[in-house]
């Protein structure tokens, strides 16, 4: 089968035009999806990836390998989950900038809040040293909520803020 290039139009719906909201915290992006025909959610069982696609479509995307299963139609004003919104993009922006500085990104397991621990930090030091990785490349570290900043018996910052 050929691949194909532009929009699958919809005959009723024409080019499908959708709100987005940001992947992150659900908020509104300055961003609209032009859906085509495409009206279903579906999941990859290997991958777990989920996927937007129409009525036939079969394979997974990435992994090529596996069915995908259908999960549900799209609701017909539903906004759809496509970028960033103004606010996360500038928290990705300040914690891209922590750690090309030597900091270390963070992100929960469990409130899968994200964040950055600067350069002078102990934890960042020491978690540099063992991974052996230098700034500017990125190297991080997952907490549980026994030991995030954010959920954890400790809290001291809010999402996506810098920890000191």
């Amino acid at each position: 089968m050929p691949k194909e290039d532009g929009i699958r139009i919809d005959p009723e719906r024409g080019v499908n035009p959708r709100m987005t909201r940001c992947v992150q915290c659900g908020g509104d992006t300055m961003q609209i999806a032009l859906l085509g025909d495409t009206d279903y959610e579906f999941e990859c069982p290997a991958c777990d990836i989920k996927v937007l696609g129409r009525k036939g479509q079969s394979r997974c995307p990435k992994c090529k390998k596996h069915i995908l299963k259908r999960l549900r139609r799209l609701d017909e004003f539903e906004k759809i989950a496509l970028g960033l919104c103004p606010t996360c993009e500038e928290n990705r922006h300040l914690i891209d900038t922590a750690v090309r500085a030597g900091g270390i990104m963070w992100k929960c397991s469990d409130c899968h809040n994200t964040g950055a621990i600067v350069a002078s930090h102990a934890l960042a030091v020491a978690v540099r040293e063992k991974m052996n990785i230098q700034p500017p490349h990125p190297c991080g570290v997952e907490f549980s909520n026994a030991g995030c900043p954010v959920c954890g018996p400790d809290a001291v910052v809010h999402a996506s803020a810098e920890t000191t």
